[in-house]
């Protein structure tokens, strides 16, 4: 027999998330609780099949918060995001199952702290002119990559954004264009320069992804022909970096990562003074404080002139 946690969690994933929430953040409260019923396994020595409500304390919560930081090294924007995951369904809890209001109001009041700000990671102009010639040199795959890379550091798409991209998402007439499903499977249409846009009509023919029959696959494939994972762009850029740092030790950050592309794309933003307004709706950012909150100190750093990508 179900106990009543396995009851309301198989709920809150059936019934009550997909109403209103992406499927990102499903996945990502998936995976949450994944984690948390391992930890609960193995160090908790609680059963999948034996948890209750009456188990999940702000202790156990806590400990596996603990366990995230010291074992599994995540950041505490990871944590709080995983905390955010069971925050979600303890309120859902309230409404179900009140007998425990207390034990709710417990978890909630949970605090991680968050290290003070830091400027955000970018490219500079040198470095990348250096990353890019590197991703030049490519031979097998050296257009889909450039691409890639080309899509974030020039267009600021994220890399889900970017890997779930289709033909039909694709408008290369002139001025030319492109739709991107963002955080929250809120739709936005990104501006693309003419290089870009030469490169994205070479690609298609190249893949014989023109035909009107192929609008609906992904534009990006890995060797097997299937859609490049999220791990896979992640891989791509990170072995690039590592060629390029041998190149230029200085220009090339350590934790380089395709999310440091979409800051250098802000960074180039920032640094040709376009309106941070503007720089949201390019970004995806749902509300400009975002924006002003992520790249205030960029404002400071940003003391070369970065050419036309």
């Amino acid at each position: 027999m179900s106990t009543d946690f396995n009851i309301y969690l198989q709920k809150f994933f059936a019934e009550y998330l997909p109403q209103d929430h992406s499927r990102l953040t499903i996945g990502s409260y998936s995976q949450t609780f994944s984690l948390l019923l391992r930890y609960l396994r193995d160090y908790e020595h609680i059963m999948v099949e034996d948890m209750t409500i009456a188990q999940l304390t702000r202790e156990v919560v806590e400990n596996f918060l603990r366990y995230l930081k010291d074992k599994k090294h995540s950041s505490a924007a990871t944590r709080n995001q995983r905390k955010a995951a069971i925050v979600s369904f303890v309120n859902y809890l309230r409404y179900k199952v009140p007998a425990y209001q207390q034990q709710y109001d417990a978890i909630i009041a949970i605090k991680i702290r968050t290290p003070s700000r830091t400027s955000p990671t970018f490219l500079t102009a040198e470095g990348l002119q250096v990353f890019i010639r590197v991703v030049l040199e490519e031979r097998r795959f050296r257009l889909r990559n450039l691409l890639l890379i080309s899509l974030m550091v020039g267009a600021g798409l994220r890399t889900t954004e970017t890997i779930n991209l289709r033909p039909k998402d694709l408008s290369l007439g002139t001025p030319a264009s492109l739709q991107v499903t963002g955080k929250g499977d809120i739709k936005r249409t990104v501006p693309l320069q003419e290089q870009l846009r030469q490169r994205l009509l070479a690609y298609l023919k190249q893949e014989g992804l023109e035909h009107p029959d192929r609008r609906e696959e992904y534009l990006f494939r890995n060797q097997y022909g299937k859609q490049i994972s999220r791990h896979g762009v992640y891989h791509i850029v990170k072995t690039y970096a590592d060629k390029a740092r041998q190149r230029a030790p200085g220009l090339i950050p350590e934790d380089m990562s395709p999310h440091v592309l979409r800051h250098t794309f802000a960074t180039l933003n920032v640094a040709k003074g376009v309106d941070l307004i503007y720089i949201r709706d390019l970004l995806g950012h749902s509300s400009v404080q975002t924006t002003e909150n992520f790249y205030v100190l960029t404002r400071i750093l940003v003391k070369t002139y970065y050419p036309e990508f």
